[in-house]
């Protein structure tokens, strides 16, 4: 019981954490390719 209700709570957790991720990398990318073209 203890077991899944910890695995539940994990899982609600991690799909954030993935979306925070993923916007982080597109964030990184696209400030990646301003540098880029400012340098330019």
């Amino acid at each position: 019981m203890q077991d899944n209700f910890l695995f539940e709570e994990i899982e609600e957790i991690s799909v954030p954490v993935s979306d925070f991720s993923a916007g982080l990398a597109t964030g990184i990318g696209f400030g990646l390719a301003i540098l880029a073209l400012a340098g330019c």
